[in-house]
């Protein structure tokens, strides 16, 4: 309730993580894990620290999301479990079950909980605390936490659709007209006059080359080819328009 309106996630969790500990939460660590709809990334974590008081922001492919690293990991059993997972790092008989809870005790950490951020789309997410407080966090310092992830999660949920959306319309329109789409500017008849330069290319020979493969090896072939002729007009700001089967359509504005 109190953090300022942002544009930005990272800014609202390191407005939050800052009242937490002025209000007497002693977290020093603090992840939010949401997955996405995007092309290429599955998801971002945001890491907060209180040595540092700045959010770092990662991005996760779907490759390292099928990693072991992954399945290893508590936030795996959050999403999977869709409940909440506490480990008291300070009881020498805790269960060092996942292998970040050594490199969080080397760091001092005596608790760890990581709850579900429950979504209204019935998607499930997570949010890491960690304290360094001796004996771990107090009975009044989960109550709190446990207290403020409703609102957390409806503002997270805000920030995730609206990455969605974004991502999308990126994907599907390009940067500029996607942005101009979330301005307001969907209705019929809206338009703009630009002055670009237009990249169209083609696959040469792509239906003899369908015929003779099978349909895996003819998209792996697409996505390769693509790959190599679209990367370097993103690379110089161009924005890809459309594919149209073998073909793209770009532009430089």
């Amino acid at each position: 309730n109190g953090a300022p309106p942002t544009r930005h996630p990272e800014d609202m969790l390191r407005e939050m993580c800052r009242r937490l500990v002025a209000g007497g939460v002693a977290v020093y660590r603090v992840g939010v894990f949401v997955r996405t709809l995007h092309p290429n990334v599955a998801g971002r974590g945001f890491f907060w620290r209180e040595d540092r008081d700045e959010v770092k922001v990662d991005s996760a492919d779907y490759d390292w999301f099928a990693s072991e690293q992954h399945r290893k990991s508590p936030i795996h059993a959050v999403w999977s479990t869709n409940s909440e997972s506490r480990r008291r790092l300070a009881d020498p008989a805790c269960p060092m079950d996942y292998p970040v809870l050594a490199d969080l005790r080397a760091e001092g950490a005596t608790d760890y909980l990581a709850v579900p951020l429950r979504f209204l789309s019935g998607e499930v997410h997570a949010a890491t605390f960690a304290t360094r407080r001796a004996g771990g966090f107090t009975d009044a310092e989960v109550a709190a936490l446990r207290r403020l992830l409703p609102p957390f999660t409806r503002v997270a949920e805000i920030y995730a659709n609206m990455r969605k959306a974004r991502n999308i319309l990126d994907a599907y329109l390009g940067a500029a007209a996607g942005e101009k789409v979330l301005a307001g500017q969907i209705k019929r008849g809206d338009a703009q006059d630009i002055n670009a330069v237009i990249w169209f290319c083609d696959l040469r020979d792509s239906t003899p080359l369908a015929d003779s493969m099978s349909r895996q090896d003819f998209l792996r072939l697409l996505n390769e080819y693509f790959e190599c002729v679209l990367g370097p007009v993103l690379e110089r700001e161009g924005e890809v328009l459309r594919f149209i089967g073998d073909a793209a359509l770009a532009i430089f504005p």
